[in-house]
């Protein structure tokens, strides 16, 4: 096994949760750097320029910060953090359009034994749990259609939508691998489990007359210690040293760049016009953070060995930082060195209106939407489209605009068959108006043989995909107009 796959393979072991000082003034008013706890060095923080690239865990480069913003009354609690979505708490993380979460931060004490969750269904695309580790991985999940309900229906599995309520319990422990519970979320061992971030709470798309929550308002949590007695409420809070509503503690962390080192690996000496974004537009299958970040090195040997390993089915694909385990990308970046907009075509693939929807139907994903986002310094997203609004011809093909405001060609309407995504004025949020990054998600994808999920290595995007692939092309505004409005032809 080479250094590289050795490194990936072996996933993060420790996560670099090193001091990072960002350097744009919009991180600086919202980021409270949050103080280590890494055995990492604090030398392996990327204040200097990288000298041996080839020779460096791109991990190195990155480290946690924490983001606050104000929560929606109403839709919090001493438990539950957010709720954080586009337009809500604050736009970190790469958010999603359609995604709606809460973040969950709490150490539970030697004599508790678990929590309880107990919900409703929600009105919604999707719902789920997510605990993460150390590394800031996914580890278990439940989904929507995998929680039974303890009264009424599952209306995700049941043809009855009257509802129902669910009961969850989370254990501090890891899965077993055979024999396991319903119902049950697993946290991982005190070793392995995420001490700052344990759990998260997500809604996509709740339905339009209802609110945050899918109009079933938020889970109740129960803490229930090992002699039986069960907390609720502040006393629980109290108990698992969740932060106080109001407190500086309500932040939800993210894994971020720092500006300076960003300007040096994308703007160095000998660095090529318009990097890390060529006028080729490279797709590539998210297959973990370390890959993801190589993408940022001048110096592909990193990345080229990791898409051979990948290939040789020697580096196994990891999740992003926070990520979604029912979440999978391709992702590309851009330039306007290469052309004032990106012209995107491709086929859409088929998803319910309403995640009860899928009772009644077969679909080959839950939801698909593409983001033109900024860089890994702010995390932060421009602009979003998912399914439901993307203009399409009768064969479900889709074209697709992606273009600063004032480049956003006149043809580029829904009335002329296109949908427009807007490119961002601040580009990739670190000083350069030109760059941008475009992530296409697929969520629950595991039967449909061209989704992201079931792609094979990380540079298999668009041979995997087949017409679902998003053919991608600078144009000039003034070559797209001229199509007219037979642009999708």
């Amino acid at each position: 096994m080479n250094r590289i796959t050795s490194v990936l393979a072996t996933g993060f072991i420790a996560t670099i949760l090193c001091q990072v000082a960002c350097g744009d003034s919009k991180i600086d008013e919202q980021v409270a750097v949050q103080d280590t706890q890494s055995e990492t060095p604090k030398s392996a923080v990327a204040s200097e320029s990288p000298t041996t690239p080839s020779e460096l865990d791109p991990l190195s480069l990155v480290g946690m910060v924490e983001f606050s913003g104000s929560e929606a009354e109403g839709f919090h609690d001493c438990f539950w953090i957010g709720p954080a979505s586009h337009n809500t708490f604050t736009n970190v993380a790469y958010p999603d359009e359609g995604a709606i979460y809460w973040a969950a931060r709490f150490q539970l004490p030697e004599d508790a034994s678990h929590l309880e969750i107990e919900g409703h269904y929600p009105n919604a695309r999707y719902m789920s749990y997510n605990a993460y580790d150390k590394a800031t991985q996914p580890t278990d999940a439940l989904l929507d259609s995998e929680i039974a309900p303890m009264e009424g229906a599952n209306p995700f599995t049941d043809e009855d939508k009257s509802g129902g309520k669910y009961l969850v319990k989370v254990i501090a422990a890891e899965a077993p691998r055979t024999d396991r519970p319903d119902n049950t979320l697993y946290l991982g061992s005190e070793e392995s489990r995420n001490p700052q971030l344990p759990m998260i709470y997500r809604i996509y798309v709740p339905a339009a007359d209802t609110d945050y929550t899918g109009g079933v308002g938020l889970p109740k949590v129960r803490l229930v210690m090992k002699d039986g007695e069960k907390l609720s409420g502040q006393a629980m809070c109290a108990a698992l040293n969740s932060p106080v509503p109001g407190s500086d503690g309500r932040t939800i962390p993210t894994v971020a760049m720092k500006k300076a080192t960003f300007q040096k690996l994308v703007q160095g000496p000998g660095i090529p016009a318009g990097f890390p974004a060529s006028e080729k537009i490279e797709w590539l299958v998210f297959w973990g953070g370390r890959v993801r970040i190589s993408r940022l090195l001048a110096d592909r040997n990193f990345l080229e060995q990791a898409i051979a390993d990948s290939e040789a089915g020697t580096l196994p694909k990891q999740s992003g930082f926070f990520a979604n385990i029912h979440n999978e990308y391709i992702s590309a970046y851009i330039n306007e060195t290469f052309g004032e907009l990106v012209v995107l075509r491709g086929k859409l693939p088929t998803t319910p209106a309403n995640g009860w929807d899928i009772t009644s139907g077969q679909y080959d994903l839950r939801y698909w939407s593409l983001c033109a986002n900024e860089s890994i310094v702010t995390t932060s997203f421009s602009d979003c489209v998912y399914d439901s609004d993307v203009i399409l011809d009768a064969d479900r093909n889709y074209t697709i605009v992606v273009s600063k405001a004032a480049n956003r060609p006149a043809n580029a309407t829904p009335e002329c068959g296109v949908t427009w995504v807007d490119w961002g004025e601040r580009g990739d949020g670190a000083g350069d108006p030109k760059q941008g990054n475009l992530i296409l998600r697929n969520m629950v994808g595991e039967g449909f043989k061209h989704s992201v999920q079931t792609a094979p290595s990380i540079a298999s995007a668009e041979s995997h995909m087949g017409p679902y692939y998003p053919v991608s092309n600078y144009s000039s505004k003034e070559d797209f107009e001229a199509l007219g409005c037979n642009a999708v032809e």
